[in-house]
């Protein structure tokens, strides 16, 4: 929800809502967004990443790399798809 309402993540924030290490937690959705860095559409850095004007046309492609629903393929039927 942070990354589709403020187009910007800090990893620092969920470790310490959630109790855990984002990096480790995470590695499958940021595994993935190298494609969206490469194509200039995020802003990487430690601490977490911003989504660039760009970006925002593809905000939803972006954050469902950390839904968790999302990564399981017996659930991917369940969702619309994205362009």
């Amino acid at each position: 929800m942070k990354i589709m309402c403020d187009f910007e993540l800090n990893f620092k924030s969920i470790e310490e809502k959630f109790n855990i290490k984002f990096k480790d937690y995470f590695k499958w959705g940021l595994s993935n967004l190298k494609e969206f860095e490469a194509d200039e559409l995020i802003v990487m850095n430690n601490d977490g990443f911003k989504v660039k004007d760009m970006g925002r046309l593809l905000i939803r492609n972006i954050a469902m790399n950390f839904d968790g629903y999302i990564e399981r393929k017996e659930d991917k039927a369940k969702y619309s798809r994205t362009v």
